[in-house]
């Protein structure tokens, strides 16, 4: 390329300072442009559907209800951790993450405190495995969870709260346990009763037959117990087993009924004149 050629295409390729200026800020504002009509948009949108998801216990329009969000509030004009907070506000539920899904949803994801033992003093009231005191919920029903007994409350267990009564604790404890252990051991019991002594008797689900566990609970009487009463009940009847002794290491003392004995009739925590009474079995 001669020299006057290269001359012709630099002219061409010059352009004026203020040309790259006017440039700049033109695309500043298409961008500035661009990000309030977003917002705009944004703000426009309104929460037609509220998706609830992870309920078990507690239905969704409860859920919602404890949400506060109206249907046709505005996505973005919501604070999601207020609404959250709000949801936690439902004794049953345990965490809540709330989400938009655009164009028109938000998200409601929860989880629920689950009842593992009753205490019926006063009143029901139900607990989950942290100790957390749970009212009566009517859309669930009456909860097949085993009773705690044994003890007097100094207060009324508030709904949502942990109890602070050391023997309902102990009682949840046992059955974090034998939950812990499978189903076939929690669902064999029906009533954990804590003797003012210390020691601890719980009632098989079937015929109430009372289990002392003595002071010490451990998942090895568990497991004792329940291959017990696989192995051993059924082909007697557990209707003919009066009690079950587990304090002993490594065998369980029981008393079985004889032909000539009547059904007695006791209470659930009438237990100390059988166990002074009971015959050894070893097992």
């Amino acid at each position: 390329m001669s020299e006057s050629e290269e001359k012709i295409v630099s002219k061409r390729l010059a352009r004026p300072p203020w040309l790259s200026v006017v440039g700049l800020a033109l695309l500043v504002l298409l961008i500035g442009a661009g990000i309030f009509l977003s917002h705009g948009w944004k703000m426009e949108l309104s929460a037609r559907r509220l998706l609830v998801v992870g309920h078990r216990i507690v239905t969704p329009d409860d859920i919602v209800k404890a949400s506060k969000v109206l249907t046709g509030a505005r996505l973005y004009a919501m604070d999601l951790r207020t609404v959250e907070k709000n949801i936690l506000s439902h004794p049953y539920i345990k965490w809540a993450r709330v989400t938009r899904r655009l164009p028109d949803a938000l998200r409601i994801e929860v989880g629920e405190r689950e009842p593992i033992g009753a205490l019926s003093v006063r009143h029901m009231t139900y607990f989950d495995e942290e100790g957390v005191a749970l009212p009566p919920y009517q859309p669930a029903g009456v909860f097949d969870v085993p009773l705690i007994s044994g003890g007097e409350l100094q207060n009324d267990p508030e709904p949502g709260r942990r109890v602070d009564e050391a023997w309902v604790l102990r009682g949840v404890g046992i059955l974090n346990q034998a939950r812990a252990l499978g189903p076939d051991v929690y669902h064999l019991i029906s009533e954990v009763h804590l003797v003012p002594a210390g020691n601890v008797v719980f009632y098989s689900m079937d015929a109430g037959v009372p289990v002392v566990l003595g002071k010490d609970v451990d998942s090895r009487k568990l497991l004792m117990f329940e291959t017990f009463w696989k192995e051993f009940v059924p082909a007697r009847g557990s209707d003919q087993l009066q009690i079950v002794d587990l304090r002993f290491k490594d065998q369980i003392v029981a008393r079985w009924r004889t032909p000539a004995e009547q059904v007695p009739g006791r209470s659930p925590t009438d237990t100390s004149a059988l166990i002074g009474e009971i015959h050894q079995t070893k097992f």
